[in-house]
């Protein structure tokens, strides 16, 4: 019971890290050559920030499976039986992306 979200909250941090620091990275040499490169910091703010938010909607219904799955155990067998549950009850947008906006808060 412990460790019942455990493997949803690992998985999802563990893609959430790959997209942000991904896109960080992929977003860089973009941002510098939108802005000429005139000021590094604000290129690396605005590079953070991009990435931060593509990280947020990547990890966002991963966190709901996850918080689903630890509130109420006997909801699914894992993740990948949440998700599709999930959706089929209620739909993507009003399931999925319900908190969003707490997880940009969190991540950007």
């Amino acid at each position: 019971m412990l460790l019942t979200g455990l493997g949803p909250t690992a998985l999802g941090y563990l893609f959430e890290g790959a997209m942000k620091f991904g896109f960080y990275e992929l977003a860089k040499p973009f941002i510098f050559q939108m802005t000429g490169g005139t000021s590094k910091l604000l290129d690396f703010l605005i590079a953070g920030s991009l990435a931060g938010t593509v990280a947020a909607l990547a990890l966002c219904p991963l966190e709901a499976a996850r918080i689903r799955l630890v509130s109420n155990p006997k909801y699914a067998k894992g993740l990948f039986d949440a998700i599709p549950k999930m959706v089929t009850e209620r739909g993507v947008f009003s399931v999925l992306f319900a908190g969003l906006p707490a997880q940009m808060a969190k991540q950007v």
